[in-house]
């Protein structure tokens, strides 16, 4: 936030010194707002932020308003990867959104409960702490970082370039 608006607000909004956990009912629980579900990084640094601290989380909670995106695909977007950070922490994710999709994703990113599209509703979850470790909070986007490399040598030689005739290059004045 720009350091001005906070003179034009009838609030000040500092930043936290990091990402926080509670205890509820025995269960931490680590909340994230808004469009941070849909950065992977975040949550993974979040999840082990809080992991180095002795408090990694039992369930991820997201807080969040879709109303910006009205009724557009983006709210089935929005959904769907936090459907994948579910299941890169291996942790179930609660969603409470206003005009977008509530849900209750599980650690095995299946959805077990979705709200409508833009209407008001309730429900009780109850998600299951999930004690497997994660590959991904472990070793992060070790692969992805590695493919693009790999893929533009494989492009250069290729496993079938020796079958594949030479490329002609075709001049316009000859179509």
């Amino acid at each position: 936030m720009s350091p001005g608006c906070n003179t034009c607000l009838p609030w000040n909004l500092t930043a936290g010194a990091g990402p926080a956990a509670f205890s509820v009912g025995g269960i931490r629980v680590a909340p994230n707002i808004c469009y941070e579900t849909v950065v992977p990084h975040l949550i993974r640094r979040q999840s082990n932020t809080l992991r180095a601290n002795g408090s990694e989380p039992d369930l991820l909670v997201n807080l969040t308003n879709d109303g910006w995106f009205w009724g557009s695909s983006e709210l089935d977007m929005h959904l769907g990867l936090r459907v994948f950070r579910a299941v890169e922490c291996r942790k179930p994710l609660l969603i409470a959104a206003n005009t977008g999709f509530s849900a209750w994703i599980d650690a095995n990113g299946q959805i077990v409960w979705q709200g409508p599209r833009r209407a008001t509703a309730t429900t009780l979850a109850e998600p299951q702490v999930d004690h497997r470790t994660s590959w991904y909070l472990d070793h992060g986007d070790w692969l992805g970082r590695r493919m693009p490399g790999r893929m533009r040598s494989a492009g250069r030689r290729g496993p079938l370039a020796a079958d594949r005739p030479p490329m002609q290059t075709v001049s316009a004045q000859r179509l």
